[in-house]
């Protein structure tokens, strides 16, 4: 299997250690949500999200080449994401003190891959759906070619802002290993959840824990 990454992906529980290898591609199906955040969601919201202790968040991120920045913090057990400044197509600088207070979900994609083209139309209804509520969804697209990006964004009409990616710096900040790639981010700027490519299943799965996200309330700051 060319351009893969074996990502292992522990779970911690009183019953013992269970380990999952998922295979990592530029271009696969979903294999499995998984949240970093201790309650980041309840077991009974959406199945097969693994809720991790401190250790297996770290295990995590260590597995999957997450920026160092992206640590998991003692205080709320998972990580921060790292700073960036990005000019979206809609004019805005978007920086993770500007999207404070609001749940983000980051989708990193490229025009050529066909899980990308599928769940455009759901992160469409996803934008529509949210538009009144504190949520940002922001793509962070890979291509070289400014013109084929602009051509995709029209053809596919995304209307929620969009960067592009050029040179990868956001992509290898995060290390989004695979396309696509989303990362779902707390009011404060702590990762929630993390999980590669996109099938029609997950639509419900993905719903329930942003709502679920955008219904707790803020961390207390020291």
């Amino acid at each position: 299997m060319k351009n893969c990454q074996k990502l292992v992906l522990k779970t911690r529980s009183r019953n013992g250690m269970e380990m999952t290898r998922t295979p990592l591609c530029r271009n696969h199906a979903p294999r499995e949500i998984v949240s970093v955040h201790p309650s980041g969601a309840p077991g009974a919201i959406i199945r097969r999200i693994k809720v991790l202790g401190l250790l297996a968040a770290l295990a995590i991120v260590l597995a999957a080449g997450l920026s160092p920045a992206m640590a998991a913090s003692p205080q709320y057990q998972s990580p921060k994401v790292p700073d960036f400044s990005i000019l979206a197509n809609d004019g805005q600088t978007y920086t993770p003190d500007y999207l404070k207070g609001n749940v983000v979900l980051l989708m990193f994609w490229e025009t050529w891959c066909p899980y990308c083209r599928k769940a455009m139309p759901q992160m469409n209804e996803f934008a529509s759906q949210y538009a009144n509520a504190p949520f940002t969804l922001l793509g962070i697209c890979g291509s070289k070619d400014p013109n084929t990006w602009q051509n995709y964004i029209q053809q596919h009409q995304l209307q929620w802002p969009q960067y592009l990616d050029s040179n990868l710096h956001m992509a290898h900040l995060f290390q989004a290993h695979g396309v696509p790639n989303f990362f779902l981010i707390d009011k404060d700027g702590y990762l929630v959840a993390h999980w590669v490519g996109w099938d029609d299943s997950l639509t419900n799965r993905v719903a329930k824990l942003i709502d679920h996200t955008l219904a707790r309330p803020r961390r207390r700051q020291n």
